[in-house]
């Protein structure tokens, strides 16, 4: 299967080098260019015990790839998987721009049915909006493509993680 990992952070990594180690072909797709050079130069911006030799495993064995470009992730895969940052905003609530940039990407260039899962720290009750999102935008650019919509949130411990995972 194609998956695409939007985030390139700690969740986005993670997540990307372990459904490449099942066999799954994966790119992380990134907006922060240096990462994302860091990483197709097999260098690992983030600690967690093994990471990095996974990371460099997948890439040797093609399983693992790594993009700025956004809509070529998009338009190579048929799962979605949202890793992207949720900062708090002043007033504590969740900022979810990140989150609903990449979905309107998707809903963009999306050219086959799919599957979109939300792995970002959200809050609850994202999901419904999520879905209602992408059928109003999918209705509006009168799309017969399927968006399967599901959540499934982070909870990897720091140093065990891919065990976790």
């Amino acid at each position: 299967m194609n998956i695409a990992v939007f985030g390139a952070g700690y969740v986005g990594l993670v997540s990307g080098a372990c459904f490449a180690k099942l066999g799954h072909q994966v790119i992380c797709a990134d907006i922060n260019s240096e990462r994302i050079q860091m990483l197709e130069d097999g260098q690992c911006p983030i600690y967690e015990q093994g990471l990095n030799e996974l990371l460099r495993e997948q890439l040797s064995l093609a399983h693992l790839t790594f993009t700025t470009n956004l809509v070529h992730a998009i338009q190579s895969s048929q799962v979605f998987i949202i890793a992207t940052g949720t900062p708090s905003l002043p007033n504590g609530q969740a900022d979810l721009s990140q989150v609903f940039s990449v979905i309107d990407l998707i809903v963009e260039h999306v050219n086959q049915d799919a599957v979109l899962v939300t792995k970002s720290t959200v809050p609850v009750g994202t999901g419904d909006i999520i879905e209602n999102l992408v059928h109003e935008k999918m209705s509006a650019k009168k799309k017969q493509i399927k968006l399967t919509i599901a959540s499934n949130p982070e909870f990897l411990r720091e140093g065990c993680a891919i065990s976790d995972f």
